[in-house]
């Protein structure tokens, strides 16, 4: 990983101010990370004290470089910060490193709105897939958000607010995908038919959105085997030769120019129907080629003002070939979920998630490629294809449900514990696991969120979930959606209303927060009556969970995320184990 800190020395208080960026555990500065700080303006006149990739060993050395080019600050009032980045596309190529952040801190740089900086900020995200987060210093700072990744991207850091920014710029890059998360790129159409005037101010984080987080995935190859347009609508006939053909645009840079053009022209009628951009495309673009993919993204403000026009071009589309995401963005926005062609793709961007949306659709696109294995976005490198079973080898072909803690705003341990599952607990060289759908007699899995709603009651049933890139998804739509108190006993309670194939199975209980626990041992008495056999694993948690499991051999920790794989072997163990012992004792009697 490559960390870029620009930053402007020659401003009070700038200087200040890099004695935190750097002070989080999220910074590994001894070779995993590689920083360097590059001051403007006049980048190239410092170049004896910027350091190279693999110079800071630590962030005492950061903290001492700093010192240096301080020491040697220039007394110049022309803060452009395009000469930095001019000097690392020039002087510090990141070789074949797979993620490159750079972070733009600075007080001022009239030249920002002139195009300058956003060219060389173009050209090293285009080059090597730089992502881009600024911070303007003071209270008093001129606005430099346009040179941000997004509006989410874009911190104000004050006296009193600064470890609080460095924390929130060391989450964002903790989660920021190594790589592509598909093994291979998406290959088909992306149509983005997105709502857009040049009246409603509400639009601009569509805009935004559909401009800065939507295509910027490595699953995607626009050099050729992706292809996308953008289709604004309402009156999209106005828009005319702005709106390109399939293949025009040949990178990320190309499609971003070419949303930065239609925002230009963008039409002054208010006009929210979804079914002029259908339309529109129906008529004007042939019909994607038989057995190919492709996917429209739907990304809006306002509900959509006739339905069932629109409703009418989506089955005419479908029957063309198409699928459907939707998109709402925006506080107070209106409700698009009817337009998706299932209810875990519609997503709702506010101001914090807007990236993390978009990775999430490009994952289900790149899903849609045959025969493909993906890597989930929050453990680089670890497969989630599903492990090869020997032909005669005893797998647990029973069911299982696993209860989890989420939350309705996003919170690190909830959406650790949700990767855990989704990465590791049934993906694992060797796990006896065969996932099935609810006809098959395999390994029926129910994954069962707390706090919930009835609203997503069937998505918790037996076999919902088959596969990593499903259980992925419903992650999504549980995070989006639960809200409420967190409650042990919700889940446990949902449990055994869900129809299964065969007997009672295993409850695998992963949870942080252990206050509901005293709350939950009746429900959990029931669950044991019934014949559920319940395992609780504290994720990262202080508390104890003993009271409810089954069997004092069947209480797990997770401590740090090197026991994750140790769990999940040991669970998998528990379940094989009892399942296949019954399977021997039972092929013994017949015998």
């Amino acid at each position: 990983m490559c960390i870029h800190s620009n930053q402007s020395p020659a401003r009070p208080g700038s200087r200040r101010e890099r004695l935190l960026l750097f002070a989080s555990a999220t910074w590994m500065v001894n070779g995993t990370t590689q920083a360097i700080n590059v001051p403007y303006p006049d980048s190239g006149v410092y170049e004896n004290y910027i350091l190279h990739y693999p110079d800071a060993t630590s962030t005492e050395i950061l903290d001492i470089n700093i010192d240096q080019l301080y020491s040697e600050v220039m007394v110049l009032t022309d803060a452009k910060i395009e000469r930095a980045y001019e000097y690392i596309l020039e002087e510090r190529d990141p070789g074949n490193s797979t993620t490159n952040v750079l972070i733009t801190v600075g007080v001022d740089d009239q030249a920002v709105f002139d195009g300058s900086a956003t060219s060389y900020l173009h050209q090293l995200q285009n080059d090597y897939g730089f992502r881009s987060i600024v911070v303007s210093i003071g209270s008093q700072a001129n606005y430099l958000g346009d040179l941000a990744e997004s509006k989410d991207w874009y911190f104000t850091a004050t006296e009193s607010n600064s470890q609080w920014v460095a924390d929130q710029i060391s989450r964002i890059i903790s989660s920021t995908p190594v790589g592509p998360s598909c093994a291979t790129p998406y290959t088909g159409r992306i149509v983005t038919v997105f709502e857009l005037n040049a009246v409603q101010p509400e639009l601009q984080d569509v805009v935004t959105f559909v401009r800065n987080n939507s295509y910027n995935s490595a699953n995607y190859d626009f050099t050729g085997i992706t292809q996308a347009i953008n289709v604004p609508y309402g009156d999209t006939d106005n828009y005319g030769t702005d709106i390109q053909n399939f293949g025009d645009s040949k990178s990320l840079i190309d499609l971003q120019s070419n949303i930065d053009t239609l925002f230009t022209n963008a039409d002054l009628i208010v006009n929210p129907s979804v079914s002029d951009g259908l339309a529109w495309l129906r008529i004007n673009r042939e019909p994607p080629a038989g057995g190919s993919n492709a996917v429209i993204i739907v990304v809006g403000y306002h509900e959509d003002d006739n339905f069932g026009l629109t409703s009418n071009y989506i089955n005419q589309l479908h029957a063309q070939g198409y699928k459907f995401i939707s998109v709402a963005v925006g506080a107070n926005h209106g409700n698009l979920s009817a337009i998706a062609d299932k209810p875990e793709w519609y997503f709702q961007v506010g101001d914090s998630n807007g990236q993390s949306v978009a990775d999430q659709i490009s994952s289900i696109l790149c899903s849609c490629n045959p025969s493909t294995s993906t890597v989930p976005l929050a453990s680089p490198g670890t497969s989630t294809a599903m492990p090869t079973i020997a032909p005669d080898q005893c797998y647990y072909q029973s069911n299982v449900a696993v209860a989890f803690e989420t939350s309705s705003t996003t919170n690190e341990i909830d959406l650790q514990i949700q990767n855990f599952i989704t990465n590791n607990l049934f993906f694992y060289s060797g796990a006896p696991y065969i996932l099935g759908n609810k006809t098959d007699t395999k390994t029926e899995l129910s994954l069962v969120p707390y706090p919930n709603e009835d609203q997503l009651i069937p998505y918790m049933t037996y076999g919902e979930a088959s596969t990593a890139t499903e259980i992925n998804t419903l992650m999504s739509l549980f995070q989006q959606l639960s809200q409420g108190p967190s409650s042990i006993a919700d889940a446990f309670n949902i449990i055994p209303k869900n129809s299964r194939i065969g007997p009672p199975g295993f409850v695998i209980l992963v949870a942080n927060s252990a206050d509901s626990v005293q709350n939950a041992i009746a429900s959990a008495t029931n669950l044991k009556n019934l014949g559920f056999k319940i395992i609780t694993v504290a994720y990262k948690s202080s508390g104890s969970f003993k009271d409810l499991s089954s069997d004092p051999n069947y209480n797990f920790q997770i401590r740090q995320d090197a026991d994750q794989s140790a769990v999940a072997m040991a669970i998998g163990t528990i379940l094989n184990s009892s399942y296949c012992l019954q399977f021997l004792l039972a092929s013994a009697s017949v015998h």
